[in-house]
């Protein structure tokens, strides 16, 4: 049995992360959530998290910014998949999302089925990866992208 996804849910609507996060837990997935970039940066430091739902306004911060600083501080062969997680459903974001970094794009809110396939495709991803073999030679659930 494999152990459970490390999870980072960051997202400035409180309801929404701790909900978020409960039905992760429920799911099998070790969560921790954060509501702004320091806190995000602190939880990721301490849980090294192998999938991010991230969403893209923070309030006064831009989830893309905090993406680029996980991946830097993480030095992104960590086996971290970031998924934009947003209810921006402007026809340009997903190509936006792409460019800045995200490595899936998802509109709230998420079908339990589609959630599944994310969790189950980073388990699949993270389990392919071997000591010596950096994360980023194994590509994202890009497949998922909706």
């Amino acid at each position: 049995m494999l152990p459970p996804l490390r999870v980072l849910v960051v997202d400035d609507n409180v309801d929404f992360a701790v909900s978020f996060g409960q039905l992760l837990e429920l799911l099998g997935c070790e969560v921790r959530v954060a509501h702004d970039a320091r806190s995000a940066l602190t939880r990721a430091g301490i849980l090294r998290p192998q999938l991010v739902f991230m969403d893209l306004d923070l309030g006064a911060e831009n989830g893309s910014h905090v993406m680029t600083a996980l991946r830097r501080m993480l030095h992104d062969d960590e086996g971290m998949t970031i998924v934009c997680l947003t209810g921006d459903s402007r026809p340009e974001m997903e190509m936006l999302c792409r460019k800045a970094g995200f490595d899936l794009y998802l509109l709230k809110p998420v079908s339990n089925d589609l959630l599944r396939e994310v969790l189950d495709a980073c388990q699949q991803r993270v389990a392919s990866v071997r000591p010596g073999r950096p994360m980023g030679s194994v590509p994202p659930p890009a497949t998922l992208s909706r």
